[in-house]
């Protein structure tokens, strides 16, 4: 009798162990997904936000921060418009992919990559 109530609390011990691993799991996969997502519409922006840049100033942005920061005018119209809108600048004037880690932008190619591992090649 003892043994089975031990056995039947330890397997109880052990369902409610892999459910809540189960849970975690499932959570940490979604965070991840959404990150990876984040990542590569922000990617797809500051990229374009370069070439924008290319084409309106016939040059290469020194920074990302100028991308980010400064704005244009197209002949003809009365309004500012930005290179790039939605890309979160920290204090530092700094920009970070969703992971937390810099962007790696290339001033003479200009091109912009992540530098999470796994994810520079994006």
């Amino acid at each position: 009798m003892k043994y089975r109530r031990f056995v039947e609390r330890a397997l109880l011990l052990v369902v409610s162990l892999g459910s809540v691993y189960f849970v975690a799991f499932t959570a940490y996969s979604d965070f991840k997904s959404t990150r990876q997502r984040a990542l590569f519409y922000q990617l797809q922006i500051l990229r374009m936000g370069v070439n924008i840049h290319q084409l309106v100033l016939h040059n290469n942005p020194a920074n990302l921060l100028e991308v980010v920061t400064k704005t244009y005018r197209l002949r003809d119209e009365p309004v500012d418009r930005k290179f790039v809108e939605g890309i979160a600048i920290d204090t530092h004037g700094r920009i970070f992919d969703p992971f937390g880690n810099p962007y790696f932008y290339d001033p003479v190619t200009g091109w912009v990559r992540s530098t999470t591992s796994g994810y520079e090649f994006w």
